[in-house]
């Protein structure tokens, strides 16, 4: 998270038009600040998406352990 600069990254990203594009919504607390950043595919490359990648991973773990 640190390495995305996830906390100094704009609320929301403009989401480029397209219906078949996923859409992530993505809320960090840490302590007493929270921060909520809203993105689309293609994600651009870098920390960020490696942070979503990591988190759609672990999704994917949690809907499979019920």
């Amino acid at each position: 998270m640190a390495r995305s600069a996830f906390f100094a990254l704009p609320e929301q990203r403009p989401l480029p038009h397209g219906a078949d594009q996923r859409t992530y919504t993505i809320t960090i607390e840490d302590d007493a600040r929270s921060h909520t950043l809203t993105l689309s595919d293609p994600l651009p490359a870098g920390d960020l998406r490696v942070l979503v990648d990591r988190l759609r991973w672990h999704q994917a773990v949690a809907r499979r352990r019920g």
